[in-house]
């Protein structure tokens, strides 16, 4: 997204692959622990390519460029929407600012997700947590031996 705020860029992210059908305590659960995957990815430029611009454009969240990230990048947002879209923004700047740093996990997918593929990391990866939206994985703690 050349041109685009980096913190904008980040708080559309955010607001589309967080939750938002359980209310905003629940979004800002699983949204900032979306903003702790990325963080930790951002931090790791050897695993995940170095600055925001590449880790958040190399398809590694499939809320980029979607309809409801595009509701924030265009302002076309409901009034509650915007409340959601307003917290995304304020977690983005905790990120931006540091006071949201890595957490322990690396990978995440939603709840309901579901993947045939045995090597996929979803089935792969140890859990590390869960939200009301999504589950939180760690590729760094997988033991490679059992697979």
């Amino acid at each position: 997204m050349a041109g685009l705020d980096p913190i904008k860029h980040l708080q559309a992210t955010l607001f589309s692959e967080a939750i938002k059908a359980n209310g905003i305590k629940d979004f800002e659960e699983d949204a900032t622990n979306i903003a702790q995957v990325m963080a930790k990815r951002f931090a790791d430029p050897d695993r995940y390519d170095s600055g925001w611009d590449k880790v958040l454009n190399q398809g590694q969240f499939s809320g980029i460029n979607s309809p409801e990230y595009q509701k924030v990048i265009s302002g076309k947002l409901t009034e509650d929407e915007q409340r959601y879209s307003n917290k995304a923004r304020q977690i983005a700047f905790m990120v931006g600012s540091g006071k949201i740093v890595a957490g322990d996990a690396d990978h995440y997918v939603a709840l309901d997700y579901k993947n045939e593929d045995r090597n996929h990391f979803s089935n792969l990866y140890p859990e590390t947590h869960k939200t009301k939206g999504h589950r939180f994985m760690n590729e760094e703690t997988w033991d490679r031996k059992k697979f």
